[in-house]
């Protein structure tokens, strides 16, 4: 394969500068989406195989069992690793997925939605009308405050 001639080299760079320019001011479309999608599973996996490796790692390897059988090694192993994804598991479960104050923002947005998109009343206007039916001031256009 020969080599490129300074003809080629300089011909060439324009053309891999006007690519790569393109490459960068071209954005990909924003896209919102609910979770993190089936990168929840991906991480589960991870985690649940890193919990089942480090504890076998500690049952097998450690030195703080180096005087056990292998039957004993085995039942640190089952029950460190089953106390560790138990741990796991109570606390993926106590601890909410969604914070309380974006539950709270959520919920604003909600009613947002469906008063300005929607037109749904308040479920305080019958009470407002009937309490301004009660009242009746009198509405004027202009003020004759003298202040």
């Amino acid at each position: 394969m020969e080599a490129l001639s300074p003809y080629e080299k300089v011909s060439f760079l324009p053309s891999s500068q006007i690519d790569w320019s393109l490459l960068v001011t071209c954005r990909p479309e924003p896209r919102s989406n609910e979770d993190i999608g089936t990168w929840y599973s991906i991480l589960e996996i991870i985690s649940t195989a890193a919990v089942i490796t480090n504890s076998a790692l500690v049952a097998f390897t450690s030195t703080n069992a180096i005087n056990e059988t292998w039957a004993t090694r085995v039942w640190i192993f089952i029950v460190m690793g089953s106390g560790i994804l138990l741990i796991k598991k109570l606390v993926a479960d106590y601890v909410p997925d969604v914070p309380r104050e974006v539950e709270v923002q959520l919920e604003r947005q909600a009613l947002y939605v469906d008063k300005v998109m929607h037109n749904v009343p308040d479920d305080e206007d019958e009470d407002i009308k009937t309490k301004q039916e009660e009242v009746a001031y009198p509405i004027k256009r202009s003020d004759d405050d003298p202040l």
